[in-house]
């Protein structure tokens, strides 16, 4: 007897990428501001998300939790001397827990749409031996937790706020 494995299953997505920076020197907004700030946009919207399997029913998968159909980043970095700051929204639009079930079969639980802020503050230290780096990090910085049916996985952070200390070196 042959068995024969067939892999017959497809995934099917369409959407829209899109990114954007810009950086400039604030002297040019006016004389004797000093630094420069760096900004970037990027974000991604999804229409379709499809897994086919012939004998299953197609399902839209785009705006399930693991697949949002919103989803985008901000950030902005200021430096000026020895000194950085740096500053980012991330955002994940509205989504449903679970799109593979009719509503008339299970009541479809909706996540909020989140934005969650992270920042970091660092200063170089110059040493003869190279620059050093020492830096103060706090990612979710309003403790922003998710509902308690949403997934550890993806777009949400499960473990709310957090710290990070640490020095980085360049030699």
């Amino acid at each position: 007897m042959d068995l024969v494995n067939l892999n017959l299953s497809a995934f099917k997505t369409r959407g829209v990428d899109i990114e954007a920076s810009y950086g400039f020197d604030l002297s040019a907004i006016h004389d004797g501001l000093p630094g420069r700030l760096n900004t970037r946009v990027i974000g991604s919207y999804v229409d379709t998300f499809t897994s086919i399997t012939p004998g299953a029913p197609v399902v839209n998968r785009a705006g399930e939790a693991a697949n949002p159909k919103w989803r985008w980043n901000g950030q902005a970095t200021y430096d000026v001397g020895d000194w950085s700051v740096f500053l980012q929204a991330r955002h994940t639009g509205e989504v449903s827990y679970d799109l593979s079930t009719a509503a008339s079969d299970l009541r479809q639980l909706k996540i909020k749409p989140e934005t969650l802020v992270d920042t970091r503050v660092a200063y170089k230290l110059p040493t003869s031996s190279g620059v050093w780096t020492a830096y103060f990090a706090v990612n979710n910085v309003f403790n922003n937790l998710p509902p308690e049916f949403a997934p550890t996985a993806g777009s949400y952070d499960p473990i709310g706020r957090f710290y990070r200390a640490g020095v980085k070196f360049v030699y």
